[in-house]
């Protein structure tokens, strides 16, 4: 797995040579979720963004009713995580699991921030880390899920 063109090919690194992401690529661990698999669950610490190399993931919450809204699937090249790991409560407001195995690049919290300290133009308009901090849904709406992307509607799934 080339981790460097990976993280190149997000929206969040783009702006970056491959020399600026070397440290950060060789800090990311490698997981691998089997079909069915949680990454994480609602409400556990946010403290990684997640990359998708190969598979792929859906994130969702059930309601009181006991059914499952799915926001999004994200596939290879996609970044999941932001909302949580930016936001100030730092907990995640989704479950994510594996629909297929997976595998993830994991960015963590103690190699993550440092780095996006030393690179002030990763997360500036445009490359979607303001966007994804103004996007948090609000805890308090449990029976409604806000979509995190405009224009992409929660769907419920039977």
């Amino acid at each position: 797995m080339d981790r460097i063109s990976l993280l190149l090919g997000t929206y969040l690194f783009q702006g970056l040579s491959p020399a600026e992401l070397e440290p950060l690529a060789r800090s990311a661990m490698t997981r691998h979720a089997a079909r069915g698999e949680y990454v994480h669950h609602v409400g556990d610490p946010a403290d990684e963004i997640y990359l998708v190399a190969a598979g792929q993931l859906k994130d969702s919450i059930v309601t009181e009713d006991g059914d499952e809204l799915v926001h999004t699937f994200y596939g290879p090249g996609m970044l999941i995580g932001e909302p949580g790991f930016f936001a100030t409560e730092r907990n995640r407001v989704m479950a994510v699991v594996a629909v297929q195995p997976t595998t993830l690049l994991v960015l963590g919290r103690d190699s993550l921030e440092p780095f996006l300290q030393r690179h002030p133009r990763v997360g500036h308009p445009g490359t979607g880390r303001a966007r994804v901090r103004r996007s948090q849904p609000n805890p308090a709406d449990r029976d409604v899920v806000p979509s995190i992307a405009a224009g992409t509607p929660a769907l419920p799934v039977g």
